[in-house]
This record gives C-alpha cells, structure tokens and sequence, in this order.
C-alpha cells in the first residue's frame, strides 16, 4: 500500500473525524446565534406591535379629550339646537379622521349613549346609511353603567379586522364623571374603529411566522401556551397582555436547513477547502454574526448603532435590515413622542405636557425664588374665524407663537422656549417665568406681550383688531400648587377681560374674594328656591300728559343665606351657568299673573315692559315657550313690551333676526334698551323690527354741551322715523326740564319713582304720586 494512500487513510478518517467535529461546533454556534437574532427580531417586531397599540390608544384618548373640551359635544348633550350641533360635530369628526397621521382606522365612529342603552348620537365614518352602533360598544356601555366605571377601553382581534373601543361615561351637565346620584343621567361617549394599520403588521407577522394574541389578564394562566422557545410577551395596556410566538416547525425547518448546509459543505471541502472554509467560515460568517449580535446588545441599551455593512451577503443583509428597522421605529417613536407632547399647530408643549412641566418646575423651586405664570386669551379671535374663516385664524395663531418665541430670550425661560411657552387649546397660551425675584419680571414679560397687539395684530394675511388679555399668578404668593397657580391666572386673566381687555392683570385677593362670591352666587342660584324672588314696578309717564302709561318689570332677590343680591350681581351669573331659561321663564309667568292687578292700578292700557335676557334670543326654544305660557295663562302680547340692551343687539346673527321677527308677528313690542352704551348702527336699527328706543341713564346723567346737542338730534330723528322714545334714569327737575324740550315720549326714574311693589305702586297712584311735568305746547 502505498504511502500517499495510507497518508489518505490516516489523514481522511482524521479528517472526516476533524470535519464532523467542526461542524458539530459550528452548528452549534450557528444554532444559538440563530435563535438569538430572530428572537432579537421577534422582540424588535413585537415592540412594533406595541408601539403601534400604544399609538391608537393614545390618537383615541387625545381625541376624546379634545371633543370633551369643545363646545360642541356640550351643546349636543345639552340638547340646543340638536341638527346643528350634530352637523358640526360630524365636520369636527370628519376632518380629524383626514387629519390622521400614518394610522389608518376603518369604519370610525362616535356614539353617545344614555344609561338605558338608548342611543343620544351616532356618527359613522362609512357609506351605509342604515349603520347602526356596533354590538361591542352597546355591550361594553351596559357593562361600565352596571358597573359604574367611568372609563373602558376594549380591544377586539377579530378574523377580519382589529378594532378598539375607547369609553368615557359623563354628566351631560358638567362633562365630568358623573356623582353616585346622576350616575343614571349620565351619558357614555364611545369611540370605535378598526385598526387597519396594526392588521397589516400582523399579517405581515404570519407570513414570518408569527402568531399574535391579545389576552386579558384574568384569562393569562389558562391562555398562555408556549408552544416554541422563541416567545415575546408584554403587559399591553387596561388589562392586556400581548403574545407573539414563533411557528416552531418554521424553526426547525432552518435549523434543519443550517444542518444539512454545514454538512454537504464539509463533505465536498473535506479534504481539498479544509482549511480555507475554516477561515472563510471566521471571516465571512462568525465575526459579522458576532458583530450583528453586539449591534443588538447595543441597540437594546440605547446606544448608537453604527452603520452597517454594504457586504452583500446574508449576514449583511441581515443587519442591514436589523438597522433600518430599528431607526424606523425610533423615528416613529419620537414622532409619537412629538404628537403626545406639543400641540399640532403651534409646536408648542400642549396643555397636558405643560401641566407637568409646571409640576416638576414648583417641585424644585428654591425658596427664594418666584414662578410666575402669564395666561393669555386672545380678545376677539372668535370674530376673525367667524368673519375671515379658521384657515386665516390658524394662520394668526401660529404667528402670535412665532412671535411668543422671538420676544422672549432664552434667559427669561425656564429650561428654553420650546417647553415654557404653551397653547393650552383655542386662543389660550401660557407662559412661564422661573427664577426671579421681583414682581417687575413678570410685568416686564406681560408688557412686551400686549405690545404685540399695537394696532392690532398683524400676519400675512393682514392685520386684525385682535388684542391680549393676561393673567399673572405668582408662586408662592398667589398658589400653593400647580392647579390652584394656573387657576387663579385664569382668574385674573378673566379680570383683565371685564376691565377693558388688552392688558394684563396680577392675581390679588380682593379678585379672590370675588370669586368666592361667585362660587357662592352661582351654587345658591342652582340650588334657589324660587320663592325668593319678587318682582317690583318702576313707573314709565308720559312726557305730554305727565300720567303713567307703563311700568318696567324687574326681579329682586332676597337670599335666606346672603341677603338681598343686586339684579347686577345675580343675572350674569344665571347667563353663565345656564339657568337663564328658567329665571326669564320664571320672570314672564310672575308678570302675567301680576297684569290683572297692573290694569287694575294703571288702566286696562297699561304697557308692561320685561326684560329678556341676552342669551335667551339666540335660543331656537324660546319663542315656543313663551307662546306657550302665553296659551297656558290665556294672555295676550297686546301691551307686553320686551327689551333687550343694546350691546347685545349689536352682535347680529340669523337666530337673533329670526326670533326678533317671530316676536313681532306675534303682536309683542320690542325695545332697545340701554341705548348709547353699546355699538349699534342705523343699518341694525333697520333690520331689527324695534318699537321703542331706551337713552340709557349714562347720557341722562351727562346733559350738558355736546351730549345734550347730541341727545336732541338723536330724539328728533327716531321720533320722525317712528319709534317710541324713552328715556331712563331721570333723577332731577332739570334733567326733566330740558327731556320736556325734545321729542321724548316716556320718562322714567326715580324722579318718579323707585321700584316698587304691587301694593306700594296702588298706594302712589292713588295719592297722585306718580306724575311728571309736561311738554309745553308748540
């Protein structure tokens, strides 16, 4: 035998015993990195996953807080105007599902519920116009008022689509959640819609051999079932845990694969490639695994990855997708980050992100140092996107930011511009000044702001009559927390509003006391009991006879806990919070009740005039009503004259116009009361189908040069153009003299008489006591 043969024999046993061995390690090394790059990639996609859930919930969330503060959603569940507000949520809804981000949702809708299960309102964002609110929403409402849980999500993985149910139970009153006695008045707002975007990650998962399940967790021990050692599981959200295993036949069938690779390759290179597929296998294979294995390590402690190979081979390949699936999900990762902390028009940090701003800032405050708080409403912004459209309104609020940022130097801010200055929603912005000492700062800061609105504010679409309004609170002074700074700069900035607007306001505690006044106010008007007003009289005569023709209706309350309140007081308050209906309601059933005995003391021709208030005449309700109390009580308009001020009247709308109108056919007169003070025009005179002209008391009180020339001139030409001619607040003889000398019809004032009682009012007229002097003839 020869010796190259026995070399042979000795050499290939050794070798084959060699290679046999070396692919024993190399398979095993190639094994275990195997399994660790796709659990790696399994990780990778199920975070993908969860980004994906996270990101729905909180589009569902952010958006349900948002229609929870519009004024819409209150409106509907309010009952006003019904079709319209439902017109108007549905363009709300319909714009924010074109305005989504990447996420697609399919068969979007809104339904609000009562607590019996009926439905308040449906929106769906489909074709089919038989559509009706789905199984597992009526379901999940049952569920939560049963329960009494105020907020739900749900989630359902169905065959053919994913869906989410998103619910938050409210009091239609005070869009909060509702107290154990108005649990069954409350009413559940319920988002519900496909999550299109996360069902293609699925789908593209079982291609790969992925199979995901959304289990809850009182079903995770009895659901759970492992069935390959790859196995990604992660705590979801409101009780879902996330399941994602690898097919494990798809995993044997590569490690098989691996197997069947290493060994053909071995056999064919056994003897001639022995040595040169080692080092192959070192240089091309191991090192760029090990290398794609530290890449991962590294990604997983949030370093940097760097950038991969342009090799084409599988490992290369493989980590090249590795890094642009990882920079993909860190892009969508601060782009989500982005959306859930600033605002999507000014850039600026939202009301949720400032509010924890703010928090951390007075968590470390040192002692001796001030927070000031600037909060900022816009005067007048509604009468540019009422006039000008939103698009010009948007444009004005993002350049009022822009202009924000250049006024003030990083130095003035807390930790930089981008994370002090806020826009809480609408026209509302917030500013916060950290680490000074004198109050001047914060003045400083709200000067520069109202210096913005010098003749207005200007864009590039033009300049608008738009001013600023600010409320400063300090810390400590004026707040001991986060909620109460940015509740009394509210406060204030609501005290630079009643005192002229455009200008800034400090929180004081005289403006505390008034609004413990009000809160007093308003709670004691919502829990009134109506025994407590009355109605009093106040004598209108007649310039030419100097007899009384008419009396003015106006309502007194006396509180059992804080004594009498001023009309003055008291009626604001009743607009604000809503109870204007009943109270004027209230008001008109007293008069007509009273009327019998008003003819009685004054004439069956006595005119009796009511008060209405402002917010009643742009209500779509309130013609019927009156007509049917007038039904009820068998009244007739004839002699009821109803009046409302002048500042009012001069925001003219279609309701407005219409049910001044409707009053009119109806046979009531109607006056324009507290003339001179507001901002009325000829042009709105003609369109408003108005009897009587009211001079408020304020020109009374100034006759004298320009004002009395100014007042004849007015009495001239209303009286030649027809209508009735009153004026209020004459307190004096000479005040009467010089009205007798012009073309005044009705005086009124406590020249006269004071307001007075039924009783009060017989007494004077049967003493004479009402009467006025009168003209002298031409």
């Amino acid at each position: 035998m020869k010796l190259a043969r026995r070399l042979w024999l000795l050499v290939f046993p050794v070798l084959v015993v060699g290679t046999l061995l070396a692919v024993l390690a190399v398979y095993t090394v190639e094994k275990r990195l195997l399994l660790e790059g796709e659990s790696a990639h399994l990780n990778q996609y199920g975070n993908h996953l969860v980004a994906t859930f996270t990101a729905y919930s909180n589009l569902s969330e952010s958006y349900l807080e948002s229609l929870l503060r519009s004024s819409s959603l209150q409106d509907v569940l309010l009952a006003k105007d019904e079709f319209i507000m439902s017109y108007t949520m549905e363009n709300n809804l319909t714009q924010m599902l074109h305005g989504l981000s990447k996420l697609r949702l399919d068969k979007f809708s809104l339904v609000l519920l009562n607590a019996d299960g009926s439905v308040k309102y449906f929106f769906e964002d489909s074709n089919d116009p038989f559509s009706e609110p789905s199984a597992v929403v009526t379901r999940q409402v049952a569920e939560m008022f049963e329960r009494r849980q105020s907020l739900g999500r749900k989630i359902v993985m169905g065959e053919l689509v994913s869906t989410m149910v998103h619910t938050k139970v409210l009091d239609p009153r005070t869009l909060r959640v509702p107290v154990a006695e108005r649990w069954s008045n409350g009413v559940a707002v319920a988002m519900h819609f496909g999550m299109s975007s996360l069902d293609e990650i699925i789908e593209e998962g079982e291609l790969n051999g992925y199979r995901v399940e959304l289990i809850p967790s009182e079903h995770l021990e009895s659901a759970v079932q492992r069935e390959g050692a790859i196995h990604y599981e992660q705590h979801l959200m409101d009780g879902y845990w996330l399941h994602v295993n690898y097919d494990p036949q798809m995993v044997s069938q590569k490690l098989n694969d691996l197997l069947v690779n290493i060994v053909v390759l071995a056999l064919v290179s056994v003897v001639v490639v022995a040595y040169v597929l080692i080092k192959l296998i070192e240089l091309y294979v191991t090192h760029p695994i090990s290398k794609l294995e530290k890449n991962v390590l590294a990604a997983d402690r949030g370093e940097k990855l760097p950038e991969p190979s342009l090799a084409r081979d599988e490992v290369s390949s493989l980590e090249r997708s590795f890094h642009r699936l990882y920079t993909q999900q860190k892009a969508a990762s601060e782009v989500f980050q982005t959306m859930a902390e600033t605002d999507h028009l000014t850039r600026l940090l939202n009301r949720r992100q400032f509010n924890k701003t703010l928090v951390n800032v007075l968590e470390r405050i040192d002692s001796d140092k001030k927070v000031a708080l600037l909060f900022i409403d816009l005067d007048n912004f509604k009468y540019v996107n009422d006039n000008y459209g939103h698009d010009i309104g948007d444009h004005l609020l993002v350049a009022f930011s822009e202009s924000l940022k250049n006024q003030f130097r990083p130095t003035d801010m807390v930790v930089g511009l981008s994370n002090t200055l806020s826009r809480l929603g609408g026209d509302e912005f917030c500013v916060l000044l950290y680490d000074f000492d004198q109050d001047a700062v914060a003045q400083k800061a709200a000067e520069r702001i109202i210096a913005l609105f010098d003749d207005g504010f200007t864009t590039q679409d033009g300049t608008f009559p738009v001013s600023a309004s600010i409320g400063i609170a300090l810390y400590p002074r004026d707040a001991s927390s986060a909620e109460e700074l940015m509740t009394n700069a509210d406060a204030s900035m609501y005290q630079a509003k009643k005192a002229g607007k455009n200008q800034f306001a400090f929180y004081s505690h005289e403006l505390a006391e008034q609004n413990q006044r009000y809160l007093q106010l308003e709670v004691a008007l919502k829990n009134v009991d109506y025994s407590e007003f009355s109605m009093v009289y106040m004598p209108q005569v007649e310039a030419v006879s100097g007899r009384m023709s008419g009396v003015e209706a106006l309502i007194r309350w006396r509180s059992p806990t804080l004594g009498f309140v001023s009309p003055a007081e008291f009626i604001p308050i009743a607009e604000a919070s809503g109870m204007f209906r009943e109270l004027d309601l209230w008001v008109i059933r007293r008069v007509l009740r009273d009327r019998r005995r008003l003819r009685e003391i004054a004439g069956d021709e006595v005119r009796v005039s009511i008060n209405i208030s402002a917010a009643q005449l742009n209500s779509g309700s309130f013609f019927l009503d009156l007509m049917l109390i007038m039904q009820t009580m068998n009244e007739s308009p004839k002699g009821l004259v109803l009046e409302i001020t002048e500042t009012f009247a001069a925001h003219r709308s279609e309701v407005l116009v219409s049910n001044l109108n409707l009053l009119k056919q109806a046979g009531f007169e109607l006056a324009l009361d507290d003339f001179g003070t507001g901002y009325s025009s000829m042009v709105q005179l003609v369109d408003y189908p108005i009897d009587e002209i009211k001079i408020d008391k304020y020109m009374i009180d100034n006759l004298a040069g320009n004002t009395l020339a100014m007042l004849r001139a007015m009495a001239t030409f209303f009286s030649s153009t027809g209508y009735r001619v009153t004026a209020e607040g004459v307190e004096t003889p000479e005040q009467e003299a010089l009205l007798l000398q012009m073309d005044i019809d009705t005086l009124q004032g406590y020249l006269y008489s004071k307001p007075v009682s039924l009783d009060e009012l017989a007494e004077q007229v049967s003493l004479g006591g009402v009467v006025a002097g009168t003209k002298k003839p031409a």
